[in-house]
């Protein structure tokens, strides 16, 4: 469990999703790899560990990112056409960003240039120690076309290719929030093959 908005701001969630990574590289003899997964704003999490490691020398062997909520701005073409979604309304999506970075328009310019808030507006995200341009891991993205943070999960995509990796699958459904691993076996099984041979080979 890592510290949660609003009675902890960002960069709380952040820090202790790294506190996190670093007990489990301590624990190397009991673990052979590890892989990181989240949904919403887990998997904002999830990235944001994932690119924390090579910035604390550490290796994480695959990313699993399920409807990444990576964009305080609530301005993309998702949006609008999903703002009937109630399992995530843009009110409430905008209110938990409030929540997470603090209230206002200069709050959410701040995050966009952060890596640990939104990796993929940064242009800093995937470094190392030395402050180097490193490859993100293998990485999975789902998304849905009915859902409001769609756009984000498909720029997140974009912006790990971009960074270099090689080895990105984007699975997407036509449901609502976080719901395609729940309605679609063939996509589910799809994506769970990927990742048990992240697992195989890491």
């Amino acid at each position: 469990e890592c510290r949660l908005a609003p009675e902890h701001r960002h960069p709380a969630a952040a820090d202790d999703c790294a506190a996190a990574l670093r007990y489990l590289a301590a624990a190397s003899d009991r673990f052979s790899a590890v892989h990181v997964a989240g949904a919403s704003a887990g998997a904002n999490l999830a990235i944001v560990t994932a690119a924390a490691a090579p910035r604390l020398g550490l290796t994480v062997a695959s990313l699993f990112a399920v409807s990444p909520f990576v964009d305080p701005r609530g301005a993309s073409a998702s949006y609008a056409a999903n703002g009937n979604c109630h399992i995530a309304a843009p009110s409430w999506l905008a209110a938990s960003w409030d929540a997470y970075v603090g209230p206002g328009p200069e709050a959410k310019e701040r995050a966009l240039a952060d890596w640990r808030v939104c990796p993929q507006t940064a242009v800093d995200t995937w470094r190392d120690a030395q402050d180097r341009p490193v490859a993100p891991p293998p990485t999975i993205i789902i998304t849905d076309t009915a859902d409001p943070l769609r756009d984000e999960g498909l720029a997140t995509a974009r912006s790990i290719r971009d960074a270099g990796c090689r080895d990105v699958l984007h699975l997407e459904g036509s449901a609502s929030h976080c719901f395609t691993l729940k309605l679609y076996p063939a996509k589910r099984a799809e994506a769970l093959a990927k990742w048990v041979g992240y697992f195989v080979s890491g």
